[in-house]
């Protein structure tokens, strides 16, 4: 490929994990370009994005100065033309609608160096579902990262099916270069491996919510003690957000609906996580979600249209 070294890094979504990548991304010496659909929209992202770097700094023991160095490599810029200018790498992170992702490709093709490399934070689509809306397959891969990302330390690296055999290993080394630890894919595989096991959980988890089976208090105290983890249902999925459980569980409805018969248990999940959602309770980032939490996180969410 033309490319082998990724300098400038361009993030499309100004959501939670737009603003995690970017300050990952910055915080180990890439300069970052941070976009969004307005000043204002990332003026929010901004604002919950210094939030993080303060937890990222107080979690890992960082120094100030190393933090306001990262914050430093990080541009704000609404434009999509000039944020698309000299970027080497785009990963883009905006909610998981099918038709929003692929115009944002669409768009950042006609912008983006012809040399510009193109990923998706996708948690449910396959590459190949995406690619060929880039006008780039050959360059197109899944970089998906888990929150948070300087915690987690691991992302998915999964190449669409056209892309150049080269494409995993420079992903590869740049996953490294940002401290992560890269999971190599050798083929398209809907959900990854972390999430195909997680959203199995979560739709039982819901299902008995939604049927008032049990309490998401007692159905998490019920998994962390009988299974000795601290991994609670409920409250993995406040750290994601119900707002993007909401469009998985969605997505689901949406491909279950070619099925002859359609399993109510996404339809009862859906209405459950729409209840919440149409209150405001989107998770931690919100203050409350499932629980509730004495301050947010973070505030703003990317509203890319």
């Amino acid at each position: 490929m033309a490319i082998q070294t990724i300098k400038r890094v361009l993030v499309v979504g100004g959501g939670t994990m737009g603003q995690q990548i970017s300050l990952q991304c910055a915080a180990h010496g890439f300069s970052v370009v941070l976009n969004d659909v307005s000043d204002e929209q990332l003026s929010l992202a901004r604002t919950s994005l210094v939030k993080f770097a303060t937890q990222m700094a107080a979690e890992l023991q960082l120094p100030q100065s190393e933090i306001d160095e990262a914050l430093n490599r990080i541009e704000w810029i609404a434009d999509p033309a000039a944020a698309a200018e000299d970027v080497d790498l785009l990963i883009e992170s905006v909610p998981e609608d099918v038709w929003l992702k692929r115009r944002i490709f669409a768009q950042f093709d006609g912008l983006c160096p012809l040399h510009t490399l193109f990923t998706t934070n996708t948690s449910t689509l396959l590459p190949k579902e995406l690619a060929k809306h880039s006008k780039r397959p050959r360059q197109f891969a899944a970089l998906h990262f888990h929150p948070n990302v300087w915690d987690s330390n691991f992302v998915d690296v999964m190449p669409a099916t056209a892309a150049d055999p080269e494409l995993a290993d420079i992903l590869r080394k740049f996953a490294l270069a940002i401290g992560q630890n890269p999971i190599m894919f050798e083929r398209e595989s809907r959900g990854y491996i972390i999430n195909r096991f997680l959203f199995g959980i979560f739709r039982q988890a819901l299902s008995m919510s939604a049927q008032d089976i049990a309490s998401p208090e007692e159905i998490d105290r019920a998994f962390t003690g009988v299974l000795n983890t601290d991994a609670a249902p409920f409250r993995i999925m406040d750290r994601v957000g119900l707002d993007t459980m909401l469009s998985i569980n969605k997505f689901w409805c949406k491909r279950l609906l070619y099925l002859p018969r359609l399993d109510p248990t996404f339809r009862r999940n859906q209405k459950l996580l729409e209840s919440y959602v149409a209150r405001g309770h989107l998770g931690v980032k919100a203050g409350r979600g499932f629980y509730q939490y004495p301050e947010s996180k973070t505030d703003g969410q990317s509203s890319h249209k």
